[in-house]
Order: structure tokens, then C-alpha cells, then sequence
């Protein structure tokens, strides 16, 4: 389980190195894609650039993740998270950048809220249009499409060649290329995609989405709809389809609800659609909510730390929100001039605790001694 702590300092609004070889990075897809979304995650970042902050949990989570080009990658980021699903946090550092999350496939987008909003829906309908047209196509063709393959390009790549190589992988012929502006992209990898998710992650930052044409063998990209919306009908439960309709609307913003033959026709996001089934599921025996998990004991912790000149004070209680505590003399410490105030440099990662808090406490003369969740200082 991810439950260590990841602590990142940094001086705010510095470049990423710019890496045009990158290598392909392991990643999970599918069941356990969705598996490490639900695994607890501890970390705190303090004046992080957003990117650096999605890439190293990406690494350690082994996600991946796509940053919208429209979501200033060098904004600082100001977050302590202990013990919640990777999900939630992609959903905080979504609000923080004035953005959301999406979960694609086996790949979370982080981008603009009408964006993030409509993406689902949009693969959803691509991939719908594509089973419908099989029966005319083929399902040799169904099939090429539908292929899951990794998708991984390094730094200043343009969309336009992105987008090229996936037509070239899937024998497709894009028509409106021109409606894609130059732009130079950071390196980014998508897990396990198929022909309409790689597609519409790429032109969806573009607020471009694409319609199947010629037999499965061209596309045509088009501007996303102001609404984009499926159309489902649902029979409703325990009461009559008139109530159903008027209690879905007031609990999901945003539907279209239409009575036909004793059903209620929804139209929606798929996201709506997912809520409207929720509440079609029979409830059962409510159940208490789960206890918060408890963290591993400090010796069983990996530690990331990159600090420039931040105090060690502020380090401390930082790491007390994430269940650790310190026992000392302050006394003790004031006579043998250690200063919890000193500022220090240094760069670690996925260090073990005993060496985690020796080079923390060793720069202000402190020896320590491990005990569970507590670390008890003295002077040397």
C-alpha cells in the first residue's frame, strides 16, 4: 500500500528538466489501475510545481497521468495529504489547479472542469458509434480499433505528431489536421489506451473530438458540443416514473428527463448516468463508515524529501500530520545550542527512516532513537 510519505520542497515557478529521450515508465492498467486508485497515500508538498508534484506520485503510484496543456504546469502547489485515496487527491490537486479529474481508461486527465467534464462521454460515444458501425465494417476492423496499447512520447513533441503516430498505429486517415495549432508538449505516457480514448485525450485539450468515417479508416475532427450528452431510459423503482424524473432532477444539476412508455429517458453525462444508477441499486442494510487507515510505523516507511533552506521546525510539523511524534527536552536542546529553527538543504528519495532522520537531525547535532511512531531527540 502507498502509505509512506512523500515530502517535496522546492523553490516555486523552476523549469522541469527537459528530457527528449524519456523512457517508458511501468504502469498499471485495468483492474489494478483501478485497484491502486483506492490506495491510501500520504505525502506533503510545499511550493511544488504541479507537474513535478503529478509526475512522482504517477512514479510511485504507477498511474498514469495526463496534464492538460491549458493547466499552468508551473503553478506552485500547497498540499498535506494523510492516509486518502490516490482518487481524492487527484481530485484536490484538480481543484487546486481551477481544473478536475477524469479517470480514462487506465489513464487520469487532470484539465480544465468543461473538459474533464465531457471527456468520458465523448470516448463513450466514439466507442459506441464503433460497435454500432462494426456490423457494417467488420469486426476485423472493430477489433484493430479497439486494441489496447501503451502511448508514451518524450518532451517537445507536438500534438500534430502525436496525433500522427496514432493514426499510423491504427491505419487511419485524419481529415482537419489543420484545426490543430502547433504547440510543444511535455513528455507524457497513457496506459493501455485504445484508438478512441488516445485520440480524444490528445484533441480534447484542443476542445476538438472526431467522427468515425469511410469504414472505420478516416476521421474527421470536429468542435466538442457545447452539451454532450447520452440518452438513456430507466425504469423506475418504488415509485412512479413522473416522481422518479423530478426527484433525479433536483439531485443531478444538469438532465434532461422525458417520460415515454412508462419510462424515464435521461440524457446526461456519463457521470449522471452513473449517479442515476446508483440510486436505482437497491441500498440494503446501511453499514457504518470504514475506520481511517492507520499508517505504517515510522521503520516501515520509505521518505522522499527535497528541502532548500526550509527549518527544521517546519519539517517536524509537517510530519506530525501524518501520525509522527517527537519527545525532547527543549531545555536539553537550548543548552547544547541546537536551533529546531536551522534551515537545511538536502535531497532524498525513497530513503528508509533511519536514514531519512539522520540526515534531517544529524545537521543540527541531534541523535534520535525509533520507537513505532515516535522519534525521542537528544543531543550527541
Amino acid at each position: 500500500m502507498l502509505t509512506s510519505l512523500l515530502m517535496c520542497v522546492a523553490a516555486a515557478g523552476l523549469p522541469d528538466e527537459v528530457s527528449i529521450d524519456r523512457p517508458a515508465p511501468k504502469l498499471l492498467a485495468g483492474i489494478q489501475f483501478r485497484k491502486a486508485l483506492e490506495q491510501p497515500f500520504s505525502a506533503t508538498w510545499s511550493r511544488v510545481t504541479l507537474r513535478r508534484v503529478i509526475r512522482r506520485i504517477g512514479e510511485r503510484g504507477e498511474v498514469a497521468v495526463l496534464l492538460d496543456r491549458r493547466i499552468d504546469p508551473t503553478q506552485p502547489l500547497e498540499l498535506s495529504v494523510n492516509g486518502e485515496t490516490l482518487r481524492d487527491i487527484f481530485d484536490r490537486i484538480g481543484r487546486s489547479a481551477d481544473g478536475r479529474t477524469s479517470a480514462v481508461g487506465s489513464t487520469v486527465y487532470v484539465g480544465p472542469a468543461a473538459a474533464a467534464s465531457k471527456l468520458r462521454t465523448l470516448v463513450h460515444l466514439r466507442s459506441d458509434e464503433l460497435v454500432k458501425a462494426s456490423t457494417r465494417w467488420g469486426g476485423k476492423r472493430h477489433l484493430a480499433l479497439s486494441r489496447r496499447r501503451m502511448l508514451h512520447w518524450s518532451d517537445l513533441e507536438s500534438p500534430v505528431e502525436l496525433l500522427q503516430r496514432i493514426a499510423k498505429r491504427y491505419d487511419l486517415e485524419i481529415r482537419e489536421l489543420d484545426s490543430v495549432p502547433h504547440d510543444l508538449w511535455a513528455g507524457a505516457t497513457l496506459s493501455s489506451v485504445n484508438a478512441a480514448e488516445a485520440l480524444s485525450l490528445v484533441l480534447i485539450q484542443f476542445d476538438l473530438t472526431f467522427a468515425w468515417g469511410h469504414e472505420g479508416n478516416v476521421i474527421r475532427l470536429l468542435p466538442v458540443p457545447e452539451r454532450v450528452q447520452l440518452e438513456r431510459r430507466y425504469r423506475s423503482r418504488g415509485q412512479s416514473a413522473a416522481q422518479a424524473a423530478a426527484a433525479w432532477r433536483e439531485r443531478i444539476v444538469g438532465i434532461d428527463t422525458e417520460l415515454r412508455g412508462g419510462y424515464v429517458v435521461v440524457r446526461g453525462t456519463l457521470e449522471q448516468h452513473e449517479v442515476v444508477t446508483a440510486l436505482l441499486r437497491p441500498s440494503g442494510r446501511r453499514t457504518a463508515a470504514a475506520p481511517k487507515r492507520k499508517l505504517r510505523e515510522l521503520k516501515r516507511r520509505m521518505f522522499t524529501l527535497s528541502l532548500d533552506g526550509d527549518p527544521v521546525r517546519a519539517v517536524m510539523k509537517k510530519l506530525e500530520e501524518s501520525d509522527v511524534k517527537f519527545q525532547y527536552d527543549a531545555r536539553a536542546l537550548e543548552a547544547a545550542g541546537v536551533d529546531l529553527d536551522q534551515p537545511i538543504r538536502l535531497d532524498l528519495k525513497d530513503a528508509g527512516a533511519d536514514a531519512f532522520f539522520h540526515a534531517v537531525f544529524d545537521p543540527l547535532g541531534l541523535q534520535f532513537e525509533i520507537d513505532g511512531y515516535t522519534v525521542r531527540l537528544s543531543p550527541k
